[in-house]
């Protein structure tokens, strides 16, 4: 399990870390043009907020994820070596593997992963449930849209929506539907998980 599962982690990890660092580059681009230009940038902050993913005091747009600005993408497609069952499409125990592919891709990107190494804490999910819309077929492309949920003195939940890939060659054109402009709904992941530090749970906040 190690064996394939870590490098798919690591990779994960590493595509959060760059991703971070491209936004704050952009962030940080932006913050000496308004410095210089004498005025300051009152989106610098928000930028910044929104990179982590945890905007709208927690609550993402629950109605349609895809138009929520805080949630964290993660794109990919299934592997015909660990994915793709006799079926050719992919594996219903996949669909939970990517979901933390994405958030380790999440914490990564929001800098939550360095907090967490440096104060000693890992969430640990304590359970999870998956609500199946339409396969996703060897090799279709699709996106991971999550979001925290919500959060309290003990557990915090995040929601994980699979959407298929918008196709930006028709997303202009009449003939394509509205759910396929804002990509359809695959696959709909409710995680809750517990900070745990010196394996006690603490509190998440």
């Amino acid at each position: 399990m190690a064996i394939l599962h870590t490098p798919r982690t690591l990779a994960s990890i590493a595509r959060g870390m760059i991703k971070r660092h491209r936004r704050l580059a952009v962030v940080a681009t932006n913050h000496d043009r308004s410095s210089t230009g004498g005025t300051a940038s009152a989106s610098n902050s928000s930028a910044t907020h929104h990179l982590v993913g945890f905007g709208n005091n927690g609550k993402g747009n629950t109605k349609n994820p895809k138009k929520d600005s805080t949630a964290h993408v993660y794109k990919s497609r299934p592997s015909v070596l660990w994915d793709v069952d006799y079926l050719g499409h992919m594996n219903n125990a996949s669909y939970l593997t990517h979901a933390e592919y994405a958030r380790w891709e999440w914490i990564a990107e929001n800098g939550a992963l360095k907090s967490m190494y440096n104060t000693g804490i890992n969430f640990v999910v304590t359970q999870s449930a998956v609500r199946f819309r339409k396969e996703i077929k060897l090799s279709q492309s699709f996106e991971i849209h999550s979001f925290l949920h919500a959060i309290d003195d003990r557990h915090l939940w995040m929601q994980q929506t699979f959407r298929s890939c918008i196709n930006k060659k028709d997303d202009n054109t009449s003939i394509v539907s509205k759910e396929e402009k804002e990509g359809r709904i695959l696959a709909q992941v409710l995680i809750q998980a517990a900070a745990v530090q010196s394996y006690k749970i603490v509190p998440p906040t």
